[in-house]
């Protein structure tokens, strides 16, 4: 409990700006890993660093800045039983009575063990002459062929893990393969057998760890990162971190599914309830929970060699956040995002671990939140190029579907926000292309108004003639309707802002954010003096505070920024509204000073790195049955195997934002100079 609380003080500590001699704290790199890879590949991997050699800290930026001052912003360097089959799906891991997991020492294999672990298992596959088997504490092998699972081993035998992990692969995969039913199919099968890719997780001995309830345990370990275990009288059950990936399960819940299988009584699955919880099974039934950490090298489709993954995937460094990287990651996010866009509707989450759609929600309001985003990325590159294009379209199509449904929009939930949002997307669809924001409007005559009716009778008069917002709207809806009124140019949208402020004080204002920042920000054309800039210099302040750094998270979160607000333990896809307010602020002169630009920029750019984590790139390929699909879309969480669109349109949001933010920066600075 003493750890659970270290963390928790830990992760709301001050952010401390960092000073400009220091910006390399971003820098997390798997340096010795990726060499590893290299060697066992025989050649260096072509392009290696290109990209982070291209500037190397504040000097080169401001050089850089100089020469190209008033066209963009370059380079910064900164920074529970499983669910229905589940567990038969993926397998479990099992060692025999009395077996496995020493009680000492938490650390995984090191690199070399690690490859030394693949070497070996890529030999058995193919049928060649292995190499000895390293030992370990435990092992998981998973086989996959065109993106489908073939086989799976685990073990957590006290000696021969690697070896008995490969068995239990290798003899699941001979029952999955097409049999071989001539001599022409035998000479394939070796052809067959090397287009098998491979994953493998190395063990490091497990720890004991006292839980007084399960939630203890999502408080304390990292899900997709820990292992976990449960060791009685009769042997060790074990879910390892890629199983709790490729099934979206919490390390409680592999908790669970540890009790369940090792007691055989489905019972204990219920969890809440006296006699029940971790400590009280732990004690009753004198089980032992453990904790341990692992090694992963995978393949993706296609792939020659494998690479070392973080939580399933690469750990992106902050000297990849250059200026040119992040809008071709801007260009393949909208082409992402366009994909799940069919027939005026955003398609539902898509589990791409298991190639499955979740069960699809035809919401008006993800469809209008997807077209702001679809239509922003086209404004932002000026209409240029075939994806803005298809940009434009796909915005025009999802607005189309929510102006169909405006009618009797007044009675839905969430109707403002679902008005504010399509009004938002109509306004920028207009600075986009405005023939084909005019050509949606004429198909649905009448809808625009009855929008604008929802936004406008959300306020109702208040005391002393001021307005207020009526009950039953939520902060980010509100902060939604006073940028749709700003879009208008309503007189309403002062005192809408000010009704927002006075009902969102303290950190609740966050909920309206990044909305309420642009509204106060454009309202007037953007000039004069911001009243609320006391207000939102403060709630940057606590951004500051909420922003994680290396040393209080794990390093593939690093650059995120946190929100208490829910009960979440870890940041998620949410991190993009502080990205948006960063951004925000950023680009507008009244709230950020010449003097402060460095800074913002470091913060800024370490909270786009975090997103561009959540970003699915070939790194997760190995997972992906289908990874073309899954490719440039975005997770809602670091732990989750699935594409979400509503994620995706809010990180699109941040780097078209936050490109055009950082362009505006140093124009200002420059203009100084």
């Amino acid at each position: 409990m003493a750890t659970c609380l270290r963390r928790s003080v830990m992760a709301r500590t001050s952010f401390m700006f960092f000073s400009l001699k220091s910006l390399d704290i971003w820098r997390r790199t798997g340096n010795k890993e990726q060499a590893a890879c290299r060697e066992a590949a025989g050649k260096r991997p072509a392009g290696l660093g290109l990209l982070a050699a291209v500037f190397s800290g504040v000097e080169g930026w401001r050089r850089e800045m100089v020469m190209r001052t008033r066209y963009m912003m370059c380079c910064v360097v900164a920074t529970l039983i499983w669910a229905s089959g589940a567990w038969g799906q993926f397998g479990g891991a099992q060692a025999p009575a009395g077996g496995g997991f020493p009680d000492a020492g938490d650390a995984a294999p090191s690199p070399d063990e690690t490859m030394a672990a693949f070497m070996y298992v890529r030999a058995r596959v193919r049928g060649e002459e292995a190499p000895a088997a390293p030992a370990m504490a435990g092992a998981g092998v998973v086989l996959r062929l065109h993106g489908e699972i073939v086989g799976r081993g685990w073990s957590v035998a006290e000696k021969g893990a690697l070896a008995e992990a490969t068995e239990g692969a290798l003899r699941e995969m001979e029952r999955r393969l097409p049999p071989m039913g001539d001599a022409l199919e035998a000479e394939r099968r070796p052809g067959l057998l090397r287009e098998v890719t491979i994953s493998v997780e190395a063990a490091g001995r497990a720890v004991p760890i006292s839980l007084g309830t399960y939630d203890d345990a999502d408080l304390t370990l990292s899900p997709g990162v820990d292992g976990v275990a449960v060791r009685g009288q009769d042997g060790v059950e074990a879910v390892f971190p890629s199983q709790m990936l490729y099934a979206g399960l919490t390390p409680s819940a592999g908790y669970t599914s540890c009790v369940v299988k090792l007691s055989g009584d489905a019972g204990l699955a219920v969890r809440h309830m006296p006699g029940r919880e971790a400590g009280d099974i732990a004690a009753g039934k004198h089980y032992t929970f453990l904790h341990f950490r692992v090694r992963q090298l995978a393949q993706g489709e296609g792939a020659l060699t494998p690479s070392f993954l973080y939580r399933g995937a690469r750990v992106v460094r902050g000297e990849e956040m250059t200026t040119p990287a992040m809008e071709a990651w801007r260009e393949k996010l909208a082409a992402g995002l366009l994909r799940s866009v069919r027939e005026g509707r955003v398609g539902p989450e898509y589990d791409f671990a298991r190639n499955i759609e979740m069960r699809e929600e035809d919401s008006p309001e993800v469809n209008a939140l997807v077209a702001l985003a679809l239509a922003e990325y086209a404004r932002g590159v000026r209409g240029e190029g075939e994806t803005a294009r298809g940009a434009v379209k796909g915005a025009a199509g999802l607005l189309g579907s929510v102006l169909a449904r405006a009618g009797g929009i007044g009675g839905r939930p969430r109707a403002l926000g679902q008005a504010a949002t399509a009004l938002a997307a109509l306004g920028t669809l207009r600075l986009a292309d405005a023939g084909a924001a005019i050509e949606v409007e004429a198909a649905h005559p009448g809808a625009r108004e009855a929008l604008e009716g929802v936004v406008r009778g959300a306020l109702e008069e208040g005391a002393g003639g001021t307005r207020a917002w009526k009950a039953g709207s939520g902060d980010s809806e509100r902060g939604l309707a006073c940028w749709a009124l700003a879009m208008m140019e309503d007189p309403l949208t002062p005192p809408a802002m000010v009704a927002t402020f006075r009902d969102a004080p303290g950190g609740k204002l966050m909920g309206a954010m990044p909305w309420l920042q642009w509204a106060a920000s454009s309202w007037g054309g953007g000039e004069g003096e911001l009243a609320s800039a006391p207000a939102m210099r403060d709630l940057r302040d606590t951004l500051s505070q909420a922003q994680l750094k290396p040393g209080q998270c794990d390093p593939d979160e690093e650059g995120a920024i946190m929100f208490s607000r829910g009960g979440g333990v870890r940041p998620t896809w949410q991190s993009a509204r502080g990205s948006l307010l960063l951004a925000g602020m950023l680009g507008d002169g009244r709230l950020t000073g010449k003097g402060e630009i460095l800074p913002q920029v470091v913060k800024l750019v370490g909270s786009l790195r975090y997103l561009r984590q959540l970003t699915v790139d070939e790194s997760l390929g190995w997972i992906a049955v289908d990874p073309a699909r899954a490719e440039w879309t975005v997770r809602p969480a670091l732990w989750e195997m699935k594409s979400s669109p509503e994620a995706g349109a809010m990180v699109l949001l941040s780097v078209t934002r936050s490109l055009e933010a950082m362009e505006g920066a140093a124009g200002r600075l420059g203009a100084g100079r």
